[in-house]
């Protein structure tokens, strides 16, 4: 049978049925510190001396708190409630030491008036799937508060709109970081204004759903923009477009419209005088903000870590974005540069000293044969994913250029150097420039100290992802006098020789043969060079 309801000024707004801690046996907190708020929304003081409290099983009467409290803010000795006032229903064992853990867990504000019930628990016990009734001197109920069934430990059920009926669209679990806001607003209030609801991007149309919860009729404008620069603060050049808007109390306004976006990957943001919401969209296959650039997920020694790097000349900040399935810290990439996420830091420190980047500590469980590698903004719109099926221990996986296609092998390949290179250019990474050749300046050089042509200078194009190179230097007799052997990834490698032998002491003037050979890794492709060169003397 329908309960009828009486307009008052007195409604519930706040129902602490789940307190932190253990839920059963004698003094548990899960008993002693549930709470009750009520608030005055009227314009009179309104006595509540003989109102009731209930839940579906049992009644209790509201009576004043009048022994010791110990929080000095709250008032107590009452049931008067001023308009804006609170009033805060608590199990007179509130105040006990009960199992000894979580004591009087609440802090009180000025306007909070404390009350308790004529018994020692509230109604029956408040759960989660309670609906709580407020019933005034004249045995009416006057107000209903529905709560959801979801249940978490700590944290109260809240009012969304104490003007708005308490039913289970206006209620919802509290997102304070204290779990609940007894005697203040409540954490996800909202009031009379134009709300974005839901907000969708497909393609190239947007679609909103905005609504009024509030008890007037609010007129207002919505802007949505393209936030180039990914500072959330709006320019003209931004604007995608405005719609003024008229909505009248409790009604809902669907909204489409369609844009068209350049390729790239946009952060689409809209907004209202009470609320905004983003989105981001990708049109083309193109890389994200921020990528995912080098892993170690194979270390000889030290930590696992990732690198991610910011392909805008922007700051992005990662806030809440998800990396391994796990929330990332509030921190920004910088443009065009490296942030370094690791296992361990300090494991990470013992191994590469401090890096030229930035480096956060986050969990990371990366395998060792084949692996996915994601990176999910907050609105879980995938930024990057990597999948991996082989890795070198002792060597990261590293991408040749931050704007190539994540998802195809060809845009990967194991460090040159052990350890990689967290933080910094990757050691494969290359511009793809075609048409470099294998060239030496100056093909006579005279290193005699004048500061004139000291150093022979040989650039060395590059076939391979992963570079070998032997340089040998050869006398007109066959007689090798000096021999280097390093290895490079990228587009080019540079050697430099200053004219001195491997065993000590300069070259003699004359001719020499410089002889280049460049291997693969796996020492079965090589590609060889050969140029005459010469010492002079001035």
């Amino acid at each position: 049978m329908p309960v009828l309801l009486i307009f008052s000024a007195i409604v519930i707004n706040e129902v602490m049925s789940n307190p932190a801690g253990s839920e059963s046996g004698r003094g548990s907190p899960g008993d002693r510190n549930e709470f009750i708020e009520i608030m005055n929304i009227g314009n009179d003081t309104i006595d509540i001396s003989q109102f009731f409290i209930a839940d579906r099983i049992v009644s209790d009467a509201i009576e004043p708190w009048t022994d010791v409290f110990p929080d000095t803010n709250a008032i107590t000795g009452t049931t008067l409630i001023p308009p804006g006032f609170y009033g805060v229903i608590l199990d007179p064992e509130y105040v006990d030491s009960g199992d000894g853990t979580h004591l009087q867990p609440y802090r009180f504000t000025d306007s909070t008036i404390v009350l308790r019930v004529d018994d020692t628990t509230i109604g029956d016990g408040l759960s989660s799937k309670d609906t709580v009734y407020l019933i005034n001197q004249n045995g009416d109920t006057i107000d209903i508060f529905v709560q959801g069934e979801a249940n978490k430990d700590g944290f109260s059920y809240e009012r969304i709109n104490p003007y708005l009926p308490a039913d289970i669209e206006n209620t919802g679990l509290s997102i304070d970081s204290t779990g609940s806001t007894l005697g203040r607003r409540n954490s996800i209030y909202i009031g009379d204004g134009i709300y974005i609801i839901s907000f969708s991007l497909s393609d190239a149309l947007i679609k909103l759903v905005l609504k009024n919860p509030g008890i007037h009729s609010v007129e207002d404008t919505l802007i949505v923009f393209d936030d180039y620069n990914r500072d959330a603060n709006l320019s003209d050049d931004e604007v995608l477009f405005k719609q003024d808007l008229s909505i009248p109390p409790g009604d809902t306004l669907i909204l489409t419209r369609n844009i068209s976006p350049s390729e790239g990957v946009h952060l689409i943001r809209a907004k209202t005088s009470f609320s905004s919401v983003f989105k981001y969209i990708r049109i083309g296959d193109v890389v994200g903000d921020v990528v995912i650039n080098e892993i170690m997920a194979a270390p000889e020694m030290g930590c696992e870590w990732i690198e991610l790097y910011n392909t805008l000349a922007y700051p992005v900040s990662i806030d809440g974005w998800l990396l391994e399935d796990k929330t990332l810290p509030d921190v920004s990439v910088p443009p065009l540069g490296y942030l370094i996420v690791a296992d361990d830091s300090t494991e990470f420190f013992a191994v590469y000293g401090m890096p030229e980047s930035e480096l956060i500590t986050h969990p990371l469980s990366l395998s060792n044969e084949e692996d996915s590698v994601l990176l999910f903004t907050g609105d879980t719109f995938c930024m990057d994913r990597v999948v991996y099926t082989e890795t070198e221990r002792g060597y990261s996986i590293e991408r040749l250029n931050p704007l190539l296609p994540s998802g195809e092998k060809a845009s990967w390949s194991c460090s040159v150097y052990p350890g990689g290179t967290p933080g910094r250019r990757n050691s494969v990474f290359t511009e793809k420039n075609e048409g470099e050749e294998f060239n030496v300046y100056p093909r006579v050089f005279t290193p005699d100290g004048d500061g004139r042509d000291e150093v022979l200078l040989a650039i060395i194009p590059l076939p391979f992802v992963r570079n070998h190179i032997e340089v040998s230097i050869f006398d007109l007799r066959g007689r090798r006098i000096y021999r280097e052997v390093f290895d490079s990834g990228g587009d080019v490698a540079y050697f430099r020789w200053d004219g001195r032998k491997n065993g000590g002491g300069q070259a003699e003037k004359g001719v020499y043969i410089l002889n280049v050979c460049v291997k693969d890794f796996e020492g079965i492709k090589r590609v060889v060079h050969k140029k005459t060169i010469a010492i002079g003397r001035r």
